[in-house]
């Protein structure tokens, strides 16, 4: 048996880690507005709710959510005995609600992690490790000795501590 050649071709090659939620027609879908994204974004930390309703009305019309039936709604409704003096409610509403919830964030997290400079192309920042550490003072008593040890303080140092 022979060794695989690597191959070469840049086009074919694919993404490394994990596979993304999205298909590629939802990911072209994102893409184009990521614009008008970083426009409304500018400026601020956070997007203004009237950049996500239109996108989500879209996108949930191309892509439906699997939610349950009417008619499962009807059939799981919750006992009202047991809510007291509540409104009845259906677990699958809630479930649907959650789903929905969790799709919207699944978007809004896309579009963060598909917008930082890194993910756009811009040239990571490197430390610079190569300028010089700057030296730094020594305490006031080492300059002190430093200074005026052979002068002033080795005669009294040799009185005190004589050599043995």
């Amino acid at each position: 048996m022979g060794k695989r050649s690597k191959q070469s071709n840049t086009s074919q090659r694919k993404k490394r880690g994990r596979r993304g939620w999205t298909t590629e027609l939802q990911e072209e879908f994102l893409t184009s507005p990521i614009p008008s994204y970083l426009a409304e974004k500018s400026g601020s930390s956070r997007i203004h709710s009237d950049f996500w309703p239109p996108l989500w009305e879209q996108f949930f019309e191309r892509w439906p959510l699997e939610l349950k039936s009417d008619k499962e709604k009807e059939e799981n409704k919750v006992d009202p005995e047991r809510l007291g003096k509540a409104k009845m409610v259906s677990i699958l509403s809630i479930y649907n609600a959650h789903v929905t919830h969790a799709t919207t964030q699944q978007i809004k997290d896309w579009y963060g992690n598909h917008t930082r400079e890194s993910c756009m192309g811009a040239k990571p920042k490197v430390l610079d490790l190569t300028t010089k550490k700057t030296k730094k003072l020594l305490p006031e008593w080492q300059a002190y000795l430093h200074l005026f040890y052979d002068a002033k303080i080795k005669d009294v140092v040799m009185e005190e501590w004589p050599a043995e």
